[in-house]
């Protein structure tokens, strides 16, 4: 079995294994008040897609979306097409990430709204709305990276998604990103992909029966944890109370929004070990 662990101290891992769960832990060391000091003036939030450290919006010239009747290539042996479903932050550094590494692939990232078209086009990946998507468009690749709120019915998004999966393609591959919020471990122990899960009944259920149909389908399901950038996240807060009443040599797991986007791209590509 070949899965993903990721934590605070251990750089990421990828591995690609049709039906498996990949997962990132979180650890809370035993132990005083934890103090949290801002260094320097951060710009102000910057738009989707966010600059990054290793400058992913650096594109040489404006590259235009095609005419959104939106429908995949034929998939020909070796086509590295992809469809993103919720090409948010995460989605769109991964988007840029397969690009960048496949130039004549499509990328194609569904929206439920045209408010970030613009801004998906100009790094490269083609925008479109679900009703602007062909009905039997199918893709090789394919990463589920919307969060539950953005649909009425998660689990049916999920497997629909599921379904313009060509998973006949050679080497193709379907990602869906979920959360460490399913496993029911919360003692600050280690956490791996047979952890025990929250039963359903829960706020959980549309994660587990998200996971459900995207393992019932042969996709992989990638569990993340603390995601942050400068602008967003659990370290925000800290920053800006100053103070938490909390054990100060306690962890505080986070996972950059670029690494989960090369760890989902590493997993779609079938790369690490």
């Amino acid at each position: 079995m070949h899965c993903l662990q990721t934590n605070p101290s251990i750089r990421l891992k990828a591995a690609h294994h049709r039906g498996r769960c990949a997962w990132a832990n979180t650890r809370l060391a035993p132990s005083s008040t934890a103090t949290f000091h801002k260094q320097g003036n951060p710009s102000a939030a910057p738009t989707l897609p966010l600059l990054s450290r290793r400058d992913m919006l650096a594109v040489a010239g404006s590259i235009s979306a095609s005419p959104v009747a939106m429908a995949a290539s034929a998939n020909p042996n070796g086509s590295k097409d992809l469809l993103i479903v919720g090409p948010g932050v995460l989605g769109a550094y991964a988007g840029k990430l397969w690009k960048d590494a496949n130039p004549s692939a499509k990328v194609v990232g569904v929206t439920n709204t045209e408010s970030n078209h613009a801004k998906l086009a100009k790094i490269g990946i083609s925008p479109a709305t679900h009703a602007e998507l062909a009905a039997d468009a199918k893709f090789p690749y394919v990463l589920f990276s919307a969060p539950p709120s953005g649909s009425p019915d998660y689990p049916a998004a999920v497997a629909a998604a599921v379904a313009r999966w060509d998973s006949s393609a050679p080497g193709g591959s379907f990602v869906f990103t979920s959360s460490m919020s399913v496993c029911a471990v919360d003692d600050g122990s280690q956490v791996t992909e047979e952890c025990p899960l929250v039963p359903l009944g829960g706020p959980q259920d549309k994660l587990l029966l998200a996971e459900q149909a995207v393992l019932k389908g042969g996709g992989n399901v990638v569990r993340l944890v603390g995601l942050y950038h400068a602008q967003r996240g659990a370290h925000t807060y800290f920053l800006k109370v100053g103070q938490v009443p909390r054990p100060g040599d306690n962890l505080v797991n986070l996972l950059h929004y670029e690494d989960a986007a090369a760890l989902a791209v590493a997993v779609l590509a079938g790369a690490g070990g």
